[in-house]
């Protein structure tokens, strides 16, 4: 596969272009259909500044945590029942674990919007901080991280099924710059639940990557090989530990259905310094165009 798709980034008054050369398995030639559709579609991005960790960022802490406790507010203000942690000073993962469950059980998990009578009642203002309850949680968690930014289509149309195949490229492991499919579920993966540690899930919100459309992801990680590895036995560990609630759930131990990490789509094509990547990103922190040559 020879095709290449160039994500122009702007900050208004100039752009800056990345190039990705596809990688040749079946999942790239299927993920690039949706990619076409969504430039057919006038490229209707969901937030057009999901960017996380550059320099010159317009998140840094204090401004993440003032929204997020404004959309709490927001919440308990229509509800006050809903929520009733109050955020301190210091935000916590524990705090984070609280947030996304009530997020997963009043926002509802993937297109069950219409059936989830807290939601449906709900004012336009409500809904729509519940939405974004988990874009700032995860902009919170991924405070200090590695560099990244994510892609999604507002409203998309429909996602693809994974199929066995697809399942057999899923890896923890990547390079720094590869776009990846990104998570297009509501809930949490395997993965999540022992990065976050979280105690709240409910089990209908434990969602493995069974989909993927047109979102994707660019991380900037210099993660070896070798702390992949011990991630993996970490997390299959964890596993161990709660192997009663993922047997429940229908999934044994080294299920390739758990789809630990994610699948590389395209790698990142440039022979500038890795720190002048970050910096031009840093000075270009919003989704203009995307284009396929």
């Amino acid at each position: 596969m020879n095709k290449k798709v160039i994500i122009t980034l702007t900050n208004g008054q100039s752009d800056y272009d990345l190039q990705f050369g596809l990688v040749d398995c079946s999942i790239a030639h299927k993920w690039l259909k949706h990619l076409e559709l969504f430039i057919e579609a006038g490229q209707p991005w969901d937030d057009s500044r999901r960017f996380y960790n550059f320099p010159d960022t317009a998140y840094p802490e204090p401004v993440v945590a003032d929204h997020l406790k404004y959309l709490v507010k927001t919440i308990q203000d229509y509800a006050p029942d809903l929520i009733t942690r109050e955020l301190g000073t210091t935000i916590t993962q524990d705090d984070l674990n609280y947030l996304h469950h009530v997020f997963e059980l009043y926002h509802g998990l993937y297109d069950q919007q219409d059936s989830n009578e807290f939601y449906s009642r709900a004012p336009k203002a409500v809904q729509d901080a519940l939405a974004d309850l988990n874009i700032w949680i995860h902009r919170y968690e991924t405070l200090g991280g590695m560099p990244r930014f994510v892609a999604t289509w507002k409203y998309k149309p429909y996602r693809d099924d994974m199929t066995a195949e697809d399942y057999k490229l899923f890896s923890l492991n990547e390079e720094w710059g590869d776009l990846r499919l990104n998570y297009c579920e509501i809930g949490k993966t395997l993965y999540d639940l022992w990065h976050d540690n979280d105690a709240y899930i409910a089990p209908d919100a434990f969602q493995p990557l069974a989909h993927f459309c047109f979102d994707f992801t660019v991380r900037f990680t210099d993660t070896t090989a070798q702390q992949y590895h011990e991630q993996e036995q970490q997390i299959w560990k964890y596993f161990d530990n709660h192997k009663d609630f993922f047997q429940e759930q229908g999934y044994i131990k080294h299920d390739p259905q758990l789809g630990l990490g994610s699948i590389t789509i395209a790698r990142l094509e440039s022979t500038d310094t890795k720190q002048n990547i970050i910096d031009l990103i840093g000075q270009h922190q919003q989704f203009k165009n995307i284009q396929i040559v």
